[in-house]
C-alpha cells in the first residue's frame, strides 16, 4: 500500500499549505471553485499546549482561525464532541439579534449545519475524520466529526437527512471533502472507505478525500493512535463569507 503522505497530497495539488501566521494549516482544492466559502485543517503546532478540550482550543487556536476566515472570533461555533450522532443545525433566520461576547460550545454534539454567512462550523480531531459538506445551490455549510463510533452510527446519513430537513439541500448538490484523518494503512478499520461509500450512496454527487494520513504524517499532523493522551487536537473550519 502506497503511504498516504502529506507531501503527495501537495505535489498532486488536493491540498494547499499556508504557513503565515503562528498556526500552519491547509485549505483544499476541491473547494476552489466556490469563492464564498473557506474551509481549512490546522496542522500541528508546538508553540503552544497540547489542548484537547474544545473549549481551550478555542482560547488558543480561535482567534487566529477567526482571522483566516474572515469572521469576527465569536463567531465559532463548535460542538462538545462525544462520539455520538447529534446534529446542531441553525438556520440563519433563527439567529438570535442579541450579539454574543465568545464563541459558542454546543453540549453533546458532533455534527453542525447552517446556512448563515460569517458564522464558522468548528470540528477538533487527532486521527478521527472531519468530513466538511456544501451544498452551493441552497447557500449550506456543514461539518462531521466522524470517528469509528459516529461511522458505525451513520453520522453522515444523520447529517445529510438534516440538510435535507432543514434546508432543502438535494445530496446531488452538495459537495463533501474528507481532511486530514487515520487513513486504512493505520488502523484496521476503514474509515475512510466507508465514509466515501456512505456518501456517495446517499447520492453526495462530488466526494473528495485528501489522502493525508494523521498517523503516517505524526510530524506535522497531530495522531491519538501515535501519541494516546498526549497528543493535541487539528482544528478544522468552514464558514461562508
Amino acid at each position: 500500500m502506497t503511504l498516504p503522505l502529506f507531501s503527495h497530497a501537495i505535489n498532486e495539488g488536493r491540498v494547499r499549505l499556508h504557513t503565515h501566521g503562528p498556526i500552519p494549516y491547509i485549505t483544499f482544492s476541491a473547494f476552489d471553485s466556490y469563492p464564498e466559502l473557506c474551509a481549512l485543517t490546522t496542522l500541528r503546532n508546538d508553540n503552544w499546549l497540547a489542548y484537547t478540550t474544545t473549549t481551550d482550543i478555542l482560547t488558543a487556536a480561535g482567534p487566529f482561525v477567526a482571522h483566516v476566515l474572515g469572521i469576527p472570533f465569536q463567531n465559532l461555533i463548535a460542538g462538545k464532541q462525544v462520539h455520538g450522532t447529534n446534529i446542531f443545525s441553525f438556520p440563519k433566520n433563527l439567529l438570535t439579534a442579541s450579539p454574543v461576547a465568545k464563541p459558542q460550545v454546543i453540549p453533546s454534539t458532533d455534527g453542525l449545519l447552517t446556512n448563515a454567512f460569517r458564522m464558522a462550523l468548528i470540528v477538533v480531531t487527532a486521527d478521527c475524520l472531519p468530513v466538511f459538506l456544501y451544498d452551493p445551490k441552497r447557500s449550506v455549510i456543514g461539518l462531521l466529526h466522524c470517528g469509528r463510533a459516529g461511522t458505525f452510527d451513520d453520522i453522515i446519513g444523520v447529517g445529510v437527512q438534516r440538510m435535507r430537513e432543514d434546508f432543502a439541500s438535494d445530496p446531488a448538490d452538495c459537495t463533501a471533502v474528507i481532511g486530514p484523518s487515520v487513513g486504512p494503512c493505520c488502523y484496521d478499520i476503514d474509515l475512510w472507505g466507508a465514509n466515501e461509500h456512505r456518501l456517495k450512496e446517499l447520492g453526495v454527487s462530488q466526494v473528495f478525500n485528501c489522502r493525508v494520513c494523521s498517523k503516517c504524517n505524526n510530524d506535522l499532523f497531530y495522531s491519538y493512535r501515535a501519541e494516546k493522551e498526549r497528543a493535541g487536537r487539528m482544528v478544522s473550519a468552514i464558514a461562508l463569507k
